[in-house]
């Protein structure tokens, strides 16, 4: 939970990845509160070496959520992967493999310098717990 400026308490419930690849410990977790949409952002860092894992989740306070967020990629073709009945978008960007997905009014973002297996192995262990 989280207390706006306004004073309200904004809570977050979303299910993340119980599997992070090996040898990535967690570095840190931030949470803000940020304007133009209106949204709390908590991100989660993950690090082994010079590699990075970050995982995103966004909820905008808007009642009418649509996702709003521009992702850069390479030239190569987003892939639709279905779990659960959630489609969650995989493509590449420079050298990190990138997913993003909804949760309800929830944008759910993993980017990192792993592989594509690894990317959706950690999808998979959101829901069947790893």
């Amino acid at each position: 939970s989280v207390r706006d400026r306004k004073g309200e308490t904004t809570t977050m419930e979303v299910d993340v990845p119980a599997w992070i690849p090996s040898g990535f410990i967690l570095d840190s977790i931030t949470v803000s509160e940020l304007q133009s949409p209106d949204r709390v952002e908590v991100r989660t860092y993950y690090t082994w070496d010079d590699f990075l894992i970050t995982i995103v989740y966004s909820k905008y306070i808007e009642s009418n959520f649509d996702t709003v967020t521009t992702f850069e990629k390479d030239s190569d073709a987003v892939e639709k992967y279905n779990v659960e009945g959630i489609v969650h978008y995989l493509f590449k960007n420079i050298d990190k493999q990138v997913a993003v997905w909804n949760q309800g009014n929830v944008e759910c973002v993993i980017s990192g310098n792993i592989s594509y297996s690894d990317l959706k192995k950690m999808i998979d262990s959101i829901y069947d717990g790893g």
